[in-house]
């Protein structure tokens, strides 16, 4: 089995069941898995009351495995990650192999961890939607500071440009 893979199933699932990855940095992410093929449930163990836990449902395991191993290589040249490839560098190396910590871990803690209730029902259209994003090249001319015109709305010309910024976890305020 791909490591990557192996990563996902046998530490990220593990991990998140218990509602703290360890990536270098503690992420908080906690979600059932459902692997529908093996009739496996895989239950998380926080219990904490009126906290809403989903269920990532992987229906085609194969398939499924094609797209994150498809996400995690184009993501890994997308992102800037030398945030995370500077703190792995200055770590004790022997505890990252221990816990199986790599750029790749942290690419799929922090993917589900922007996941919504949706996407954890049909990851496979989710990791679908992550994969054309990383592929689209329409943003690419807006590089550089680009004057795409006036509004008179807005009194204003409108400048855009495209950024890559530091791969993270996003968080919802309600």
């Amino acid at each position: 089995m791909n490591d990557i893979i192996d990563i996902f199933y046998n530490n990220i699932i593990k991990e998140a069941s218990m509602g703290r990855v360890n990536c270098l940095f503690i992420y908080n992410i906690v979600f059932n898995t459902y692997l529908v093929e093996d009739n496996k449930h895989i239950e998380s163990t926080v219990n904490v009351d009126n906290l809403f836990i989903p269920t990532l449902v992987i229906e085609n395991k194969e398939k499924f495995n094609n797209l994150l191993l498809e996400y995690v290589i184009k993501a890994k040249s997308f992102y800037n990650l030398e945030k995370y490839e500077n703190e792995l560098r200055e770590q004790n190396q022997e505890e990252l192999i221990k816990d199986r910590i790599c750029i790749e871990k942290i690419l799929m803690t922090l993917l589900w961890s922007n996941a919504t209730v949706e996407d954890f029902e049909d990851p496979i259209n989710f990791l679908k939607k992550r994969i054309n994003f990383l592929d689209d090249e329409k943003l690419l001319k807006f590089q550089n500071k680009t004057n795409i015109g006036y509004s008179e709305i807005l009194n204003s010309y409108i400048i855009i440009q495209t950024k890559k910024i530091k791969l993270q976890m996003k968080h919802l305020t309600f």
